[in-house]
């Protein structure tokens, strides 16, 4: 496979691509659970839309990642020193902007035909003009959040919040409390879950000066805040089970509380001078978070 065609791949995030198609459910599945039916026309195009969007964004901030010299030198440098051949560089990077153009033109092309057909309301409009505006802001200079240490939050609320929202606005054109009850821990979890998968490379990130939530708080207070997070998102599960979140939603997430408590005592391990254990970290990272989306997603559709 080409160095064009493997980077445009990577740069799309297959993994948050995932998360997305699971979290778009999750909204839809709201319908389900409160009795209505599904509009499939409905349920695609929203999807097709906000799919097009993140495709656009993550090959967008991949595309300028070549004009960054300290993340062209994390990333690239020793890939192209190889090749020893400068058309690579320019051909990866034209990929990127190519594709990334054509998903915002069908984008675009989507967005007017569904306006033409009565499928966007106020509210959709104002979320997707929301979250157009934070994949603009997320990937391009002068803002380049990715690397400020906001970029997380901006991937956390784009995939866990604004995704489920406008999946449930398609089908229903307003919004209904249990959105926030389900999707407040998952975005808990979420950004718990990316500190977790950028401790490895802290040292890395401080030396090319790439700025994450870790690099701003510094490594030992990052994963105290790790840990508060894990156990935030449960505590929140619980307060949503009082305001009235059903049984049948609550569960789902306090079958993995044990997973959270895990990954909470490997954390706590290291500062106390433990060897990291890598690949276990990231499994429960990942695991937590879609787990929880999973199997809320599930007990939404099938009850």
């Amino acid at each position: 496979m080409s160095i064009p065609l493997t980077e445009s791949i990577k740069k799309m995030n297959p993994f948050y691509l995932g998360v997305f198609f699971f979290t778009y459910a999750l909204g839809s599945g709201i319908v389900i659970f409160l009795g209505g039916i599904i509009d499939q026309t409905s349920y695609w195009i929203g999807l097709s839309i906000v799919f097009l969007l993140l495709v656009f964004s993550y090959l967008l901030k991949g595309y300028f990642d070549f004009f960054d010299p300290g993340e062209f030198r994390r990333q690239y440098k020793s890939i192209f020193e190889k090749e020893d051949n400068r058309n690579i560089i320019h051909q990866t990077s034209s990929a990127l902007l190519l594709i990334s153009l054509a998903a915002l033109t069908g984008w675009t092309v989507l967005l007017v035909m569904a306006y033409a057909n009565g499928y966007l309301n106020p509210s959709i409009i104002i979320l997707l003009g929301l979250a157009f505006l934070l994949s603009l802001m997320y990937s391009i200079p002068p803002f380049r959040l990715v690397y400020s240490g906001y970029g997380e939050l901006i991937q956390a609320v784009m995939l866990t919040n604004l995704t489920p929202a406008i999946a449930l606005l398609f089908q229903t054109g307003d919004f209904h409390r249990l959105l926030v009850m389900i999707t407040l821990p998952i975005t808990i979890l979420f950004i718990a879950m990316t500190m977790a998968l950028s401790l490895k490379d802290y040292a890395l990130d401080i030396k090319f000066e790439r700025k994450t939530i870790l690099t701003r708080m510094g490594w030992r207070r990052g994963i105290h805040f790790h840990n508060f997070l894990a156990l935030a998102a449960y505590l929140t599960i619980s307060l949503a089970a009082l305001l009235g979140l059903p049984w049948i939603l609550t569960w789902p997430f306090l079958t993995t509380l044990p997973l959270a408590g895990f990954q909470i005592w490997l954390f706590i391990s290291i500062l106390d001078g433990a060897v990291p254990r890598w690949g276990l970290i990231h499994f429960v990272a990942y695991a937590l978070v879609v787990l929880n989306i999973y199997l809320v997603t599930y007990s939404l559709w099938v009850g």
